[in-house]
C-alpha cells in the first residue's frame, strides 16, 4: 500500500466560490456544467470557445473569458481544471494552482492532479459517487449506469421524506440522541423506501407515528 495512491472522497460546498476551468472545449463544458448545478461562480478560460459554452453565457454566475491562461486566473478560486488537449497548457494550469494552494483536476492522462471527478448519479438530494482513482473513468461511468437501475428516483423522495422528518424527531426526543437513533433504525429501511415508491405516506404517517410513541 505505500507509495499507493489511495483518494479521500468528499462532497464539497461550492455555492458562490470561485472556480476556474481553463479549456473551451467538450471536456471543459462537462466541468462547468457540474459546477454551475454546484452553485459555484465559473471562469472558462481558452482563446476559442465551443458554441455550448458559449449558449451557458446567458447564466450571471459564468465567466467566459476568450484568451490565453495567466497564472494569476487561480487566484482566490477553490479549484481549477485543466481541461484543455495541450499538456503544456495543462502542466502550466497544474503549476499555477500547485503554488497557490489550490487543488486541481487535470483532465489528461499524462501528468499529476490534486483530484479526480467522479462519475455521478444523483436521485434528488441523493449523490452517489464512483471514482477509480482516475485509472478508468469508463469503467467508473459503467458502474454508474448500472447503478440507475438499482436507485430509482423514489431513492431521492426517500430523502425528502426523511429530511422533513427530521424536526419532528428532534422535537419529540430532544434530549435523547439514543431514541431518536432507534427511530431512525426503525425508519430507514427497504420498506420505507417501497412505501415512498407507491406514494401510500398514510401508511407512512402510521409507521412513524408508531416509532414515535
Amino acid at each position: 500500500m505505500a507509495g499507493q495512491r489511495v483518494d479521500y472522497p468528499v462532497f464539497l460546498d461550492l455555492r458562490n466560490r470561485k472556480c476556474v476551468v481553463v479549456g473551451g472545449g467538450t471536456v471543459a463544458e462537462r466541468k462547468a456544467v457540474g459546477l454551475l448545478a454546484a452553485g459555484a461562480r465559473v471562469s472558462v478560460i481558452a482563446p476559442v470557445i465551443s458554441e455550448s459554452l458559449e449558449g451557458l453565457a446567458a447564466d450571471p454566475r459564468i465567466h467566459l473569458l476568450r484568451r490565453e491562461f495567466h497564472r494569476s486566473d487561480v487566484d482566490g478560486a477553490a479549484l481549477a481544471f485543466a481541461a484543455t488537449d495541450t499538456s503544456s497548457v495543462n502542466d502550466e494550469v497544474v503549476r499555477a494552482a500547485g503554488k497557490k494552494g489550490v487543488p486541481v483536476n487535470r483532465a489528461d492522462p499524462t501528468g499529476p492532479g490534486d483530484f479526480a471527478v467522479p462519475a455521478t448519479l444523483r436521485r434528488g438530494k441523493l449523490q452517489v459517487a464512483v471514482s477509480t482513482g482516475g485509472a478508468s473513468p469508463a469503467y467508473a461511468r459503467m458502474v454508474r449506469r448500472r447503478l440507475e437501475d438499482v436507485l430509482g428516483p423514489e431513492h431521492g423522495g426517500m430523502v425528502e421524506y426523511l429530511a422533513r422528518l427530521r424536526p419532528r424527531v428532534m422535537a419529540r426526543f430532544p434530549e435523547s440522541p439514543d431514541r431518536r437513533k432507534a427511530v431512525w433504525d426503525l425508519l430507514v429501511n427497504w420498506e420505507t423506501v417501497d412505501l415512498v415508491r407507491r406514494e401510500r405516506w398514510d401508511e407512512l404517517d402510521r409507521k412513524v407515528r408508531a416509532c414515535l410513541s
